[in-house]
Order: C-alpha cells, then structure tokens, then sequence
C-alpha cells in the first residue's frame, strides 16, 4: 500500500483509461519519499492476476515485481549503470512480443556520459510498448538530451498530516517495510542494540556520541541513522513538525552519502552534529 502521492496516482489512473501511458517518465525528488516503490506498484499493476491499482496483492505476477524477478520488469539500480548493462537494454526490450515492458532505472543522473549515449539511443529506439521510468533526486544533473525525451513528474515529502498517521498506524518495522522501503530489515533489527528509541535522554549525549564513533562498519552506521528517525518521531511526541521532516531528509541525505561511499567519519561527525542540535532542542 502505498500512502500519499494521491496527484500521482491519479494521473497515471487517467493515462491507463485513455490509453495514453508515455514511453519515459522521470520520477523526480528527494531520496526516500517512494519513488523506487511507486516505480513498482505502477508497472505491477499491467501483470497483476486481480487488476489491482496501487493496493496490496500476493499474486504470483506482483511477488515478482516486487521482487525484481517478472520477466517484462527490468529494474537497473545506480550500481549497474554501466555501459555493458545499457548495451544489454535492447536484449530485454525486443523480448516478449507486444507486452508491455517496463524498464526502471535508479538514479539516472549518475549514469556516465558514454553509458548516457548508449542509453538515448535504446530510448529513440525502443518499441512503443516499452515504458521507461528513470528515478532521480537530481533532475538537473541528468543529460539534456536524456531530459528532453521524458516527462517529469515531482514527487514531494507527504504531507505532514500524512507522515503523522503513517507513524501512529505502523510500529517502527512495518512502516519501514511498508514505507520507507529498506531492504535491510533483519539488519535493521539489530541497530536496536545501538540506539534504543526510547532510552535516551539528555543526559546521554555523551554515550550516545562514543557508540557512534565507536561504529566502524558503514551498514551498522546506516541502520543507526534509520534508528534516528524513529527517535526523533518519539521526541516529537507524536506529531510532526516542518522542521523533524527537514530532519528526515537530512538523515536520508547522509544513509546515501554512506551508499555513495563517502569517508564514514565525515558522516559519524555530522550526525553527532545532528544528534547535539536535537537533544539541544534546536529542531
């Protein structure tokens, strides 16, 4: 199930009943807002056995989707933006007669300049019946000629009445499988060993700090910046203010610095920056 993105969803509603789907979509916005989930629940809804449009569905065909294992649902993550894997496109959108295939592409705007030109070429040729959808939270830093040939479709934080039902409805594993789409679950678990939501006080800023630098593993580091979230929802005592979703988006800015392989020490130190402006009561 997917909350909010209602303008989304019933954009896409209106394209399918006029028979109007485009060939390549950008799904442009901050990093942990949904778009990757979107992404799916759009392209398994044309293979679903029940027809179901943006709900839960257990058929074999949405497990597969959402399982990056459906024949005609091609999903290429920012680590396979490579030029061999986007001269491979073609092998994929040639397959399957006149199906309907959808290609999804994370993080488009890292994509190099020679893979680039490999892929425009597989967008000007590729068969009608293939829909692209290139995710981004850099729309800007995507290739002109790339940008010119797709429509971009925002995507914005839910609003804050949204975020706030989402986190009374859920516990902290549900709406983050549910939600914010961590793949990492069972790791997720173990962070409770790091940062318990609800222990600390004020008085253990210090001892907070020295877990955190005692960290060295780059996964236990992002587990940990997951936990915060949940804190600051507890600090927040059950409402959600502008300035706790500014948070959020900071705190997912730095689990991507981590993907992106940024010195880990450089993230320990903002987000004990971070942690020192909340328990200082700076939100």
């Amino acid at each position: 199930m997917i909350y909010g993105h209602e303008f989304q969803k019933s954009y896409f509603k209106k394209v399918i009943e006029n028979d109007k789907l485009g060939q390549c979509y950008i799904f442009e916005g901050k990093e942990g807002i949904g778009k990757k989930l979107f992404a799916l629940y759009l392209a398994k809804y044309f293979y679903c056995e029940k027809r179901l449009y943006f709900r839960e569905c257990n058929c074999k065909s949405c497990q597969n989707v959402m399982s990056y294992n459906h024949p005609y649902v091609l999903f290429i993550n920012e680590d396979q933006l490579k030029i061999d894997v986007i001269r491979s496109l073609n092998e994929f959108i040639y397959l399957g007669g006149g199906l309907i295939r959808f290609v999804i592409i994370d993080s488009i705007h890292k994509i190099p300049r020679e893979a680039g030109s490999s892929f425009l070429r597989a967008l000007e040729e590729s068969p009608l019946n293939v829909v692209f959808i290139l995710l981004t939270n850099n729309y800007s830093g995507i290739i002109n000629t790339i940008r010119s040939r797709c429509l971009k479709l925002p995507f914005n934080r839910l609003k804050k009445e949204d975020m706030s039902f989402l986190f009374n409805k859920f516990n902290q594993e549900e709406l983050i499988q549910n939600y914010f789409w961590v793949d990492s679950l069972g790791d997720l678990n173990k962070s409770k060993e790091l940062f318990e939501l609800k222990s600390f006080h004020k008085n253990d800023i210090k001892p907070l700090c020295e877990i955190i630098l005692k960290i060295t593993d780059k996964d236990k580091l992002k587990n940990f910046l997951y936990s915060m979230i949940f804190y600051i929802k507890q600090k927040s005592d059950q409402s959600l203010s502008l300035q706790s979703i500014a948070i959020f988006d900071f705190l997912y800015l730095l689990i991507k610095r981590i993907d992106e392989n940024v010195n880990i020490e450089i993230v320990k130190s903002l987000t004990i920056i971070l942690i020192l402006e909340v328990f200082n009561g700076s939100l």
